[in-house]
């Protein structure tokens, strides 16, 4: 069974809702292990909306809460998860999410893969620390040591030509590399295993969440921000971080992955380079109907 860490940006876009219920489907499944959840922001109500989702479903997982200056907590940032937090959540237990991190893939037997669908602050915090009463090792040595896989929900890779167009505007710079551009290229330059980037190009116009069910808090999720259906970049993230690539989805070539000071995504190909990208091999019909199906 696979073990599974998500690091989730909940609050804000609720594809990070749909993609927890389809990682908790697989667990239901029995082909991965949900080991912990961590908020990558500082919003008031994540720790309490992750808590719900998985609540409804009779789950109850680790929660990592970010503790430091004030991220992405503020005005448009905050779509729902002060409203879920009224409307479903009593405070639940939480801890510091490096702390967590550090904690879960200590004490995890065999490998863990992270999966990342929010900017990399948590990561590149968890890479700059130091050891601890969790692990001997710094975040980089227990990365190497501990850590199977990255998959990130980040960057656009498309040239700046061919740009994806979405709600009006020319998608060149990814939202989640754009919040934090220093802990992108960080992560980047210093995560020393495989890292699998899930760009924007590849979710933007895959719309799922129509099987999730009334009065549940991921289908409130859904509601307040966006209606019925969403994009499904953090769903796909989570698919291909739990499963593969299946019959949906295909990997590029070997290489390097960086971003410049703007935020703007390079991948240069490289035979012994750890990053590759994410791309659809299946109809955009055939995504949907797989990701509905675990997203219930």
């Amino acid at each position: 069974m696979k073990n599974i860490i998500l690091d989730t940006d909940i609050g804000g876009d609720c594809d990070d809702a749909g993609a927890l219920v389809l990682l908790k489907t697989l667990c239901e499944e029995k082909k991965i292990s949900l080991n912990a959840v961590t908020s990558c922001t500082t919003m008031e109500g994540a720790e309490h909306t992750i808590a719900s989702v998985l609540a409804y479903y009779g789950m109850k997982v680790p929660i990592g809460i970010m503790h430091g200056e004030p991220f992405m907590c503020e005005g448009d940032f905050n779509r729902y998860a002060r409203q879920i937090k009224q409307e479903f959540g009593a405070a639940p237990e939480t801890e510091d999410a490096i702390r967590l991190l550090r904690r879960t893939l200590a004490d995890t037997q065999g490998k863990t893969t992270i999966i990342a669908i929010g900017p990399q602050r948590n990561l590149a915090r968890f890479l700059a620390s130091g050891p601890d009463d969790c692990s001997p090792l710094t975040g980089l040595q227990l990365a190497a040591e501990k850590v199977e896989e990255l998959v990130v929900m980040g960057g656009a890779f498309l040239p700046e030509e061919e740009a994806t167009y979405f709600e009006d505007k020319n998608i060149s710079i990814e939202w989640n590399i754009e919040q934090d551009i220093p802990a992108a290229q960080k992560v980047a330059d210093e995560w020393p295993t495989p890292v699998v980037y899930n760009p924007f190009e590849v979710g933007f116009d895959i719309e799922t969440g129509r099987n999730l069910p009334a009065g549940s808090p991921a289908r409130r999720c859904y509601d307040i921000r966006s209606g019925l259906t969403r994009a499904s970049w953090d769903p796909c993230a989570a698919y291909y971080g739990a499963v593969g690539c299946g019959e949906l989805f295909s990997l590029s070539e070997k290489g390097r992955v960086s971003f410049d000071g703007r935020g703007y995504s390079v991948f240069t190909p490289a035979e012994n380079g750890l990053h590759r990208i994410l791309t659809l091999r299946a109809d955009k019909r055939g995504v949907e109907e797989e990701l509905d199906r675990l997203m219930r």
